[in-house]
């Protein structure tokens, strides 16, 4: 319920005990709480500080931290941090597409939003063993609130190599181009979805995001909203623009009523529209 609905359970706050479910409750904690926590940085500098403070993943938590820029010595910390609690720290645009649905995995054309089968055309390589990726996921676009261009597709490995923690590619007419990897025929090469699946979508109970910290597994899909980390990162920037993309997508291992999927922890799917690029990251 902390999780979830964390406005449900707040009101019993100062009779809960549990630190995990105590945390569990900031995120859309009220605003009150920001001006304490910064209070708290500015006269300690304390790590712990800032990290309630993203955690409540509110417009309120969001701006303090951009006031907080020029404290940082290292910029990836702090747009890490901004990201959390939901802005992009180069745009006025949030970090993640807005409203936000949980997925299950369903037999193909369920869902307008495609999951594994083949893709035409080159596919990104393993650079260690020249496997094809395979392809996660493909939204639909018209299906979709947001603001699209085209169709997003995202891709992973199908190796257990793991030589990169990432695949970016740019969708073009004809196909894709990848970034920072070789690139070649997708021959069938192994799948990293249990067959010709789709995403099933329904409305998420918490719009802002979940504070608590994902465990890779529990195979728990999203679309849209602020990613739930297993390990908090920096979204990535576009290779071509340079900005930094917002969160589209992540897939989670673990089972499907299908089989598992063909990987390890989390991926996360992120879309710069304006590109058409995609990049997943891996967590495990």
């Amino acid at each position: 319920m902390s999780l979830y609905q964390p406005e449900l359970l707040r009101p019993q706050l100062s009779r809960i005990e549990d630190p995990d479910v105590r945390f569990g409750m900031l995120s859309g904690g009220p605003d009150s709480y920001v001006p304490g926590l910064v209070d708290r940085w500015r006269r300690g500098q304390k790590a712990g500080a800032l990290n309630l403070l993203d955690r409540l993943r509110t417009e309120a938590a969001a701006q303090a931290l951009l006031g907080l820029r020029e404290d940082f010595s290292e910029p990836a910390e702090w747009e890490a941090l901004v990201e959390m609690a939901g802005r992009l720290p180069d745009s006025d645009e949030g970090s993640g597409y807005e409203p936000a649905y949980m997925g299950s995995v369903v037999d193909r054309g369920q869902s307008p939003h495609v999951m594994g089968g083949t893709y035409a055309g080159d596919m990104p390589l393993c650079p260690v063993c020249d496997r094809p990726a395979g392809l996660v996921l493909t939204l639909g676009a018209a299906a979709l609130p947001f603001p699209l261009s085209t169709d997003p597709s995202f891709f992973w490995y199908t190796c257990h190599c793991y030589a990169l923690d990432f695949v970016t590619v740019k969708l073009v007419p004809d196909g894709l181009e990848v970034f920072y990897g070789p690139q070649g025929p997708g021959v069938d090469g192994g799948h990293v979805v249990p067959g010709e699946r789709a995403l099933a979508l329904a409305p998420h109970p918490n719009q802002l995001g979940i504070s608590i910290d994902a465990t890779g597994g529990s195979s728990r899909h999203q679309v849209g909203g602020r990613p739930r980390w297993i390990t908090t990162a920096s979204h990535p920037r576009c290779p071509e623009c340079r900005l930094t993309m917002r969160f589209l997508a992540s897939i989670d291992s673990g089972p499907t009523v299908f089989g598992h999927m063909n990987f390890d922890g989390t991926l996360y799917g992120f879309w710069c529209d304006s590109c058409r690029v995609s990049s997943v990251q891996h967590q495990a």
